[in-house]
């Protein structure tokens, strides 16, 4: 049985949203950073922006870690009490 994330539909269907929002960016300059204008929604504080995006790549993993079966592998919670310190502080600390 093929798990839905890996069937050939989804995967298509990420590639032609990706070709969609590549074609629209190179007639539509998308504001982002210092040059962001008014009139694209909100904006948010950047310190909370740049929580919001590197959040997930700390939940993520420890995440599927948690689920996972590799508590007595001594290397994997090795690489993952790694990660996890370095995107604590990369996401949170700093």
């Amino acid at each position: 049985m093929t798990i839905w994330l890996a069937s050939p539909e989804f995967i298509w269907l990420w590639m032609g949203l990706a070709a969609l929002t590549f074609s629209v960016l190179l007639v539509v300059s998308a504001p982002y950073g210092r040059h962001a204008r008014g009139g694209w929604g909100p904006a948010l504080p950047a310190r909370i922006s740049w929580v919001v995006m590197e959040l997930p790549a700390l939940l993520v993993p420890v995440g599927f870690f948690i689920v996972g079966d590799r508590f007595d592998d001594a290397v994997a919670v090795l690489f993952i009490s790694l990660w996890a310190a370095h995107y604590c502080y990369r996401a949170v600390i700093y």
